[in-house]
């Protein structure tokens, strides 16, 4: 039988963005959460690479309830605990690890595994990932998602590394649930920021209509 996954947060399902924040001190990467808050975004990842990423997390969920914080690039046990104790609300993982993934179930936070073949995803998904972070997703494009959701249409895939605010739209129309994007959304600002977001979920006029 396989293991039981856990249903993503609806700020992924719904609002199909995650935010990366990576190597950010404390005080910075709190800067950037502000900014992208403001801007409109729900989801925000932020990787545990840096020695200040759990007191971020921390910080962030007190300080915007509304958001929803996860931590990434969870590739050990450690890490897994320093997450989940930062109170982290889904945890991604470049690889597919299904220790790690058991354990996060556990702990009653979703966990989205990395993937790239159609091997790996079945396996991250059947491990009781519920995701699969297909990394680095610029490899294969937009192509790649697709090809993957033929013979495989019940898998739930973010595509990340090489997703951009100019094509995480396209990704998104080749049936990903969600795309993480980095620097190229996260580093900016002001009107900029939110015009960018429009342009990931296809809306260009500043009163919300479509484009």
């Amino acid at each position: 039988m396989s293991p039981v996954s856990l249903p993503l947060p609806a700020a992924v399902v719904d609002g199909r963005i995650i935010g990366i924040l990576r190597g950010y001190c404390h005080q910075d990467a709190m800067e950037r959460i502000g900014a992208l808050n403001d801007a409109g975004l729900r989801c925000i990842e932020v990787a545990m690479g840096h020695p200040d990423s759990a007191r971020t997390i921390a910080v962030a969920r007190g300080t915007y309830p509304h958001l929803t914080l996860g931590a990434g690039t969870i590739t050990s046990e450690a890490s897994l605990r320093r997450a989940v104790g930062s109170g982290a609300q889904f945890l991604l993982s470049p690889n597919i690890d299904p220790g790690l993934i058991a354990m996060s179930v556990a702990h009653g936070v979703p966990f989205i595994a990395g993937g790239h073949t159609a091997t790996e995803c079945l396996a991250g998904m059947r491990a009781g990932a519920s995701a699969i972070k297909v990394f680095p997703a610029s490899t294969g494009g937009v192509g790649h998602i697709k090809a993957l959701l033929q013979p495989f249409p019940e898998l739930a895939l973010v595509p990340t590394g090489g997703v951009s605010a100019e094509n995480a739209r396209s990704y998104l129309q080749s049936g990903a649930v969600a795309v993480g994007v980095g620097t190229s959304l996260t580093a900016l600002d002001g009107a900029d920021l939110a015009a960018a977001i429009r342009t990931i979920n296809g809306v260009t006029k500043l009163d919300g209509s479509p484009s």
